[in-house]
């Protein structure tokens, strides 16, 4: 499941500027808030006091609070990796380390008494990889990926693939964070260039920037900045809520043989939106390409195109006629489907990954955006895609 977060800097924000941006993030499905031990001055009595307030205005509007320490300031609270009841106390939910022990100390940590979960800094797999695969409880740990306030600074999309391999073969729930694009957002420190954690959607519509970290696998997904304007609240809903409608029920004796061989199937799912449209799609079309949301790849698929074979099992059958397309090529990012001149594949969707020939047997339907195709290729096999209308 995607859980939407927001992030407060306290230093800068009044408590009732606080509690209304926590209403109207709760408003869009928010439910996690990420914050920092380090964002309030004061002697720790204070500080204590000061967060213990903060949660239960947070709690008030059903939100999970995320707290950033490091290893250095537990014990001026009164905690330590052996003991984070102080945290429990105030009313945290999860205690994120900007630092890692690097040794045993990490498997205490998360294994704490209290059901405090722990997260961790993804990049540091180095130190944490060997001990995390020794937490008997994977669901008590997340790995959270840094943000970037200075531009040209931010995480990679191939770093964050690899990363996140490590990461997802050893079950553990990945969280990162993307930015608003309000000229008013701030973040910890007087640099108003955005938040992101990857580099490319500093300057991203903040759809585009959702879509593509649940491509990556990301579960949890901060603001990073604050405030976010309520129109981006409502565009970071819309995703996750075109993510969760359930287009088509498929009967799962039909799934059986796929699940045989991606045990994975359906644990991902990812959205695609076409820029052009082909304006003769049939009603049969139309259901294929918009209407149903369990495209799958089987892992075959080649350098020419990525193939759902799922649609022509249940709409093959109906009739796909032959429909002219004048261009001699489909070009890399046309969406196409197999039509009746190739009756035993017709109904089958593919997205062209290279040039190639129109030889009559697909009838073209639309065309996705530059940013789509880099996003059709991070569908792995096992992984639901689909196309908003």
């Amino acid at each position: 499941m995607i859980r939407l977060g927001i992030s407060l800097y306290p230093e800068q924000e009044s408590m009732e500027e606080i509690e209304q941006y926590l209403a109207l993030a709760s408003k869009y499905g928010f439910t996690q808030l990420f914050t920092s031990l380090f964002s309030v001055p004061g002697e720790p009595k204070e500080v204590i006091m000061y967060f213990e307030n903060l949660c239960t205005v947070a709690n008030k509007y059903h939100f999970n609070v995320a707290i950033d320490v490091h290893t250095a300031t537990l014990e001026a609270y009164g905690a330590s990796y052996d003991n984070l009841k102080v945290f429990k106390d105030i009313g945290i939910d999860t205690v994120r380390m900007d630092l890692s022990f690097g040794d045993h100390r990490d498997i205490t940590l998360v294994e704490n008494e209290f059901g405090l979960k722990i997260q961790f800094n993804a990049f540091m797999a180095d130190l944490l990889e060997e001990n995390m695969r020794k937490v008997k409880d994977k669901s008590k740990v997340i790995m959270c990926y840094n943000f970037y306030p200075q531009r040209y600074t931010g995480t990679s999309v191939s770093q964050m693939k690899q990363v996140n391999q490590v990461w997802r073969h050893a079950q553990i729930r990945l969280a990162a964070f993307i930015t608003s694009l309000s000229k008013e957002a701030h973040g910890p420190w007087p640099v108003k260039d955005g938040l992101p954690t990857l580099e490319k959607h500093r300057d991203l519509a903040v759809g585009k920037q959702i879509r593509e970290l649940i491509a990556l696998g990301i579960e949890d997904i901060y603001f990073g900045n604050a405030f976010a304007k309520e129109s981006e609240l409502k565009e970071a809903s819309d995703v996750i809520q075109a993510m969760n409608d359930e287009k088509i029920v498929v009967d799962e004796k039909s799934l059986a043989a796929f699940k045989e061989v991606l045990p994975n199937l359906g644990n991902r799912k990812i959205m695609l939106e076409l820029t052009s449209v082909a304006h003769e799609l049939t009603d049969i079309e139309k259901v294929i390409v918009y209407g149903f949301d369990k495209h799958v790849d089987l892992g075959d698929s080649n350098e020419y195109m990525l193939r759902s074979r799922v649609t022509r099992t249940y709409y093959g059958k109906k009739g796909i006629p032959f429909r002219k397309y004048d261009k001699e090529f489909f070009d890399a990012g046309d969406v196409v489907v197999v039509n009746d001149n190739l009756k035993h594949y017709a109904g089958e969707l593919q997205i062209v990954r290279s040039e190639m020939k129109n030889n009559g047997q697909r009838n073209y339907v639309g065309k996705l955006s530059e940013f789509d195709q880099q996003l059709s290729t991070l569908i792995e096999p096992g992984d639901y895609f689909f196309f908003k209308e």
